[in-house]
């Protein structure tokens, strides 16, 4: 493009010496004016060609960095898909885990209350001890399982832990003084419990009895064994070394 407009204004220059060999009769003031003319036209060729030149240079920077920020987005694109592909699997993964949630519930809230069921019946059928203490757990495990604010997690946790402590008691050797019901007498008395094997009961004036699961009462020890009672609470309490104990053991209710 300059190269051309440098030669248009050459010949322009050209034709303009041309005309002046051809006018031999011209005077010089009129050859100075055609010499001026054909050089502003000959700058104004050379400013259109600079113009031109900037434009295509303008436009080259352009597009490079066009192209940058075409290569830029590219990768900005490949990189949202992943996080879109990522964000895609983790919602598909929590809707699979409340599928999951919900099919879980609907068997462990019937086996819960069915759970709690089964441990108030066992521990009616017990022997009793620690009463108070024992009903007011069941009954505030059967209030949790009937509020609808608590979660499933725990609502299994306290069942958990109210069969824990439950079984626990089957385990420990239990001294305490109590008022008990003896030949249709109230009496306090204290009370050895061999976990859920056996308990017995030592009065004041020495005499002994057994808790009867059959008959669901407390009735007066065999004669002959107050003496083994005695030894055994004794040793129940670590104020006797360990030995052969014979004490009865009732028949536990089925």
């Amino acid at each position: 493009m300059k190269t051309r407009i440098l030669a248009a204004a050459l010949a322009v220059v050209i034709l303009s010496c041309a005309a002046m060999s051809a006018h031999a009769d011209m005077t010089a003031q009129e050859a100075d004016q055609t010499l001026r003319s054909a050089a502003k036209t000959q700058a104004a060729a050379q400013a259109e060609a600079d113009r031109w030149t900037q434009e295509r240079d303008d436009l080259s920077a352009e597009e490079r960095q066009l192209l940058v920020r075409e290569e830029w987005l590219g990768y900005q694109i490949a990189k949202h898909k992943a996080y879109i592909a990522g964000e895609d699997a983790a919602i598909a993964a929590l809707h699979q885990r409340k599928e999951t949630f919900v099919a879980v519930r609907q068997d462990l809230e019937p086996l819960l209350d069915a759970l709690a069921g089964r441990l108030g019946q066992s521990v009616a059928a017990d022997m009793p001890f620690l009463a108070q203490e024992r009903a007011a757990r069941l009954e505030n495990l059967h209030a949790a399982l009937d509020d609808y604010q608590l979660s499933l997690a725990e609502k299994l946790r306290r069942t958990l832990e109210a069969l824990r402590i439950e079984a626990m008691y089957g385990e420990q050797v239990d001294v305490s003084d109590e008022s008990l019901l003896l030949d249709g007498q109230e009496v306090q008395g204290r009370v050895l419990r061999l976990g859920r094997l056996a308990m017995y009961c030592r009065l004041p004036d020495g005499r002994g009895g057994v808790y009867d699961a059959q008959a669901g009462a407390w009735s007066a020890l065999p004669s002959g064994l107050d003496g083994e009672l005695a030894k055994a609470l004794d040793i129940a309490g670590r104020r006797r070394v360990v030995e052969l104990i014979t004490l009865p053991v009732p028949q536990v209710r089925p």
